[in-house]
């Protein structure tokens, strides 16, 4: 399970760092520390210096992984909970499992509470990255 969500963290951080790349390029962000591309400059056969259809392309692919990682983080929740209340209905049935067994039905409905929270976290990240780049999807398209 940590395995999955590593994963998913990794690959909505390497969108963010692909659109803050863009939005240097374009110019379009609000760090003073950092330089600022022109993208209506124009080279000397008159096109412009920023490649609109690649900047489109780029965010479209980034957006679509994001949209694909929110799907699969919500689906690691539906498996989450559902395992808790699996857990929850052994126990209303089960009856006495012991002490150890009640300890260890414990610890796996912290571990299963706890990744539920990590993955609704990047999956809130995952949603506004990608609105951010629906954002700036508008100010590069011709």
């Amino acid at each position: 399970m940590e395995l999955i969500i590593y994963s998913y963290s990794t690959s909505i951080t390497l969108e963010n760092w692909k659109l803050d790349d863009i939005l240097k390029r374009t110019g379009q962000h609000n760090y003073r520390d950092r330089q600022r591309g022109d993208p209506l400059r124009r080279t000397e056969t008159g096109d412009f210096e920023l490649d609109f259809k690649k900047e489109t392309r780029e965010l479209n692919g980034a957006s679509e992984v994001l949209a694909v990682n929110g799907m699969r983080l919500c689906q690691v929740i539906i498996s989450l909970e559902e395992i808790k209340e699996a857990m929850k209905e052994k126990k209303a049935i089960g009856g006495d499992g012991g002490e150890a067994l009640r300890r260890v039905g414990r610890e796996l409905d912290e571990q299963a509470a706890y990744f539920v929270n990590i993955c609704k976290s990047l999956n809130l990240r995952a949603e506004h990255l990608h609105k951010r780049m629906q954002t700036q999807l508008l100010a590069v398209s011709p």
